[in-house]
């Protein structure tokens, strides 16, 4: 990440999910503690073949129309995959990798979008929602302007349930020590009427913000609290339970880490960036410090925890086929979407290009290459 990207994420005050108090009681009947502790000191070498049945790579179209940066997010839905970049693009790809709309424009019209903070899609009204602190800007999937409704700036990270409703996960703004609980999450109406709001257990009073993360899977929203060690999920009724205890143990952010000058320190520290959930792994994407997007995936299928290392090199954490890294995106239809490596894929081209030959013809100046996992 460049300086320039840094000092963005400052000005904005957005806040990544991180955890580090010891609670290890849920309300859930189904509430289980998860060893992450143990099974990052743990970490072996993925068996990607034994985990999933079919591997397919697909480069992204390159084309002057759709050219993408550093990709920041990807959503799936009805057989396409919407992409946001660091440069602000949006685009459509569809399940072959070709390019096929944009969305919306970048400006300061009614109609447009400055800095992208999130984007979300209704699935049930089929629109994709651009959140640019401040407002909301409806499109259709195919790019077409649908309405602007006003926001806060700090409602910044969001999904969408299946009703349209609109769920945020608040950053942590590092709070005086005076207050003692905060809004975590918020729930808004697809007319922009707050529903209800969800406080925190444990707020920080001092340190730097990052982005926080919610997932949602099926209509059901799932988030972790900047400084907590719980998992909760809230249901279509808007109810709140509690379903994984996350024990980072030694690996977890202290209050205190929250701080540049405790950057040396971060390398050997974890923080969750996403859930995704699947049908026969959960996977956790864990993000190594604070300042990049180093993502290692830890994955959970109901019985025990696996944090992959590249099976010829045990210090590269993270999930490697044919030493190509590949990072968790999203999930659709017990498949997980990732990005794949472009530098990996280019130093290992002659070697993967004999299983994987739709890779030949990938490039430097290529767009990014997806790959799934079923």
């Amino acid at each position: 990440m460049n300086q320039k990207q840094i000092l963005v994420l400052a000005l904005f005050s957005l806040s990544f999910v991180s955890c580090s108090e010891k609670s290890k009681t849920g309300n859930s009947k189904s509430f289980t503690i998860l060893p992450v502790e143990k099974a990052i000191a743990q970490s072996k070498a993925a068996e990607v073949n034994s985990m999933f049945e079919n591997v397919v790579f697909i480069p992204l179209e390159t084309s002057e129309k759709a050219l993408m940066g550093e990709v920041l997010k990807i959503v799936a839905h009805n057989g396409f995959y919407y992409l946001y970049d660091d440069a602000g693009n949006l685009l459509r790809f569809d399940s072959q990798g070709s390019f096929v709309n944009r969305i919306g424009a970048i400006g300061k019209g009614p109609e447009e979008y400055g800095i992208i903070a999130d984007f979300a899609i209704d699935k049930k009204n089929d629109f994709v929602i651009v959140n640019s602190l401040g407002k909301l800007v409806y499109y259709t999937t195919d790019g077409q302007f649908v309405k602007t409704l006003k926001s806060e700036t700090n409602e910044q990270v969001m999904d969408v349930d299946d009703t349209g409703r609109i769920f945020y996960i608040l950053p942590d703004n590092a709070q005086p020590a005076s207050v003692t609980s905060a809004e975590a999450v918020k729930v808004v109406a697809p007319d922009g009427t707050s529903l209800k709001t969800f406080t925190t257990t444990k707020i920080r009073h001092s340190g730097l913000s990052f982005f926080n993360s919610i997932s949602q899977k099926e209509g059901t929203m799932y988030y972790k609290e900047e400084m907590g060690d719980v998992i909760y999920s809230i249901n279509a009724k808007l109810e709140k339970d509690s379903v994984y205890g996350f024990d980072l143990g030694k690996y977890a952010f202290q209050e205190e880490d929250f701080d540049m000058s405790a950057m040396e320190k971060w390398k050997n520290l974890y923080r969750l960036d996403k859930i995704l959930i699947g049908k026969k792994y959960t996977c956790f994407n864990l993000q190594n410090g604070l300042i990049g997007k180093e993502i290692c995936p830890l994955f959970w299928d109901g019985k025990e925890l696996v944090f992959p290392y590249a099976e010829k090199d045990p210090s590269k954490k993270g999930l490697f086929i044919n030493e190509i890294r590949i990072t968790p995106m999203a999930e659709s239809n017990d498949e997980l979407v990732c990005l794949a490596a472009l530098v990996d894929i280019l130093k290992n081209k002659k070697s993967v290009g004999i299983k994987y030959k739709n890779l030949k013809n990938v490039n430097e100046a290529s767009n990014p290459v997806l790959c799934f996992l079923k």
